[in-house]
C-alpha cells in the first residue's frame, strides 16, 4: 500500500510538472482518496464496547399479558340494558324491540 501511494504520488509530481497547474485538482483528488483507502485498510480493529455487546445478546420479549398483572372486574349490566344489547346483536333489518314485534324481510 505504501508503495502504492508512493507510486500515486509520484505521478501527481511529474503531471505538475507537466501540465503547471491545469488538471492537478483531479489529481489531488485521486490522491486524497488514495491515502483514504489506506488509511482505512490500515486501521486497526477496536473491540466492541460493553453496550455493542449488549445488542448481539437475543433478548427476551415479554407479551403485555405476561407484565400486566391487574385484572379487569367485570360489573352486572343495568336492568334496561338486556333489550339494546339483544337488537345490537341483531342481524340488519331485524328489530327486538320492547313492544315485542319484530319486522320480518319480505321473501
Amino acid at each position: 500500500m505504501q508503495k502504492q501511494l508512493a507510486k500515486l504520488h509520484g505521478q501527481l509530481e511529474d503531471t505538475k510538472i507537466r501540465q503547471k497547474g491545469t488538471g492537478s485538482v483531479e489529481l489531488q483528488r485521486q490522491l486524497d482518496l488514495a491515502r483514504a483507502r489506506l488509511a482505512a485498510y490500515e486501521a486497526k480493529p477496536v473491540p466492541y464496547s460493553a453496550e455493542e455487546l449488549q445488542l448481539f445478546q437475543p433478548t427476551v420479549q415479554q407479551t403485555a399479558a405476561a407484565t400486566n398483572t391487574a385484572v379487569r372486574v367485570s360489573r352486572p349490566l343495568p336492568a334496561g340494558a338486556a333489550p339494546l344489547i339483544a337488537e345490537a346483536h341483531a342481524p340488519s333489518g331485524q328489530s327486538t324491540g320492547s313492544s315485542g314485534s319484530q319486522v320480518r324481510p319480505k321473501p
